[in-house]
């Protein structure tokens, strides 16, 4: 052999000592007998080496001297690690979350829509409408109105402490339903990552309610010009819409 063996015919030197070509070779070439010397010793350090599982101690030390069952041994070698890459992949997968960057696109949208799932412009006295609502990847929504004469109420979730559960990927039809009355109100949409104390969401209204916009005795406020609410602590972002009802003897 004229030229140097591969770094394959050293390996294979190591568990068929002294037999075939490869160890003729070594015999009259201090290159190749220098790097079988160097990866002898370094087959060393990793057996007896502490980082190593036991099992994958044993089966190097058990795959010396079979070269019969060399190919296996190079595969069983890998098993302690291939299992750890695993369990890497399957522990750190479950808790992995959503940067900010990655929410869904688009700006929040707000509408109400009647019975048949139309978006409802034209309202009476009486109509029934649900509200839809795009939160534009944030999970968490409380939705609460102003009407014309400055009294604020809660809207959705009702009878909830705090902000209820919201698609953040797509519209959503929040239930229930509701019927409206007759007059006008401003229905304000309150999205957050987490949730939003309905008392805080409230009183941040009746505050803007109440800030010299709408005085008794006047009956009815323009709702136009209803002061923005003060931005609440967890509060990601809002939508508003002005809603208008008329007297059913109007159809």
């Amino acid at each position: 052999m004229s030229e140097h063996v591969s770094d394959f015919a050293l390996d294979q030197e190591l568990t068929h000592s002294n037999s075939g070509a490869t160890a003729g070779h070594v015999r009259t070439c201090p290159v190749c007998a220098a790097r079988l010397e160097a990866l002898r010793i370094h087959r060393a350090q990793l057996v007896e080496s502490n980082a190593l599982a036991p099992t994958r101690r044993d089966v190097m030390k058990r795959a010396e001297g079979q070269g019969d069952n060399r190919r296996r041994w190079r595969w069983l070698s890998l098993l302690p690690l291939a299992a750890a890459v695993g369990f890497a992949v399957w522990a750190i997968a479950p808790i992995r979350s959503r940067p900010p960057s990655e929410r869904v696109k688009g700006k929040p949208f707000l509408e109400l829509l009647d019975v048949d799932g139309h978006s409802a412009h034209d309202l009476r006295q009486a109509d029934r409408v649900w509200i839809s609502l795009t939160s534009a990847g944030h999970p968490y929504a409380l939705l609460a109105q102003v009407d014309e004469h400055g009294a604020v109420a809660q809207v959705w979730p009702p009878s909830s402490a705090k902000s209820g559960e919201v698609s953040a990927a797509g519209p959503s039809r929040l239930q229930p339903g509701f019927e409206v009355t007759r007059g006008s109100f401003v229905l304000f949409a309150f999205l957050s990552d987490k949730p939003l104390r309905a008392d805080e969401v409230l009183g941040a209204l009746r505050l803007s309610a109440g800030s010299g916009w709408c005085i008794p005795p006047h009956s009815s406020c323009n709702l136009d010009q209803l002061p923005e609410p003060p931005e609440l602590p967890e509060e990601s972002a809002r939508v508003t819409t002005l809603v208008r009802v008329s007297d059913p003897k109007d159809r």
